[in-house]
């Protein structure tokens, strides 16, 4: 993994591109389960997200700023860490998983 975005390495970390086509006028509901496999020890590392809007998906990102990030999760020393987010429709969004 690369990290955080406070790392130089945060641009290696995997990178997935969500298109939101169909406009609506409700949000869309993205359920999201992020996890990491057992830790033998019970120490797990933290793990987490971000999720960038964004005008170009196809373009790897190389940096983050604030007015970016509509979701971060925050990071958690766990196993599985599950949540819903709502986005808006016929937007084009960046999901980042990281780690800590």
């Amino acid at each position: 993994g690369g990290g955080t975005e406070n790392h130089k390495t945060f641009i290696a970390n995997q990178q997935f591109a969500l298109n939101l086509a169909q406009p609506s006028a409700e949000p869309v509901n993205l359920y999201i389960v992020l996890s990491q496999p057992d830790a033998p020890d019970g120490v797990y590392t933290g793990i987490g997200f971000y999720i960038i809007e964004t005008d170009d998906n196809t373009q790897r990102l190389l940096r983050l700023t604030d007015r970016e990030v509509i979701h971060g999760s925050g990071f958690e020393r766990t196993r599985q860490i599950a949540m819903v987010v709502s986005l808006s429709s016929a937007r084009k969004y960046v999901f980042v998983p990281t780690t800590q």
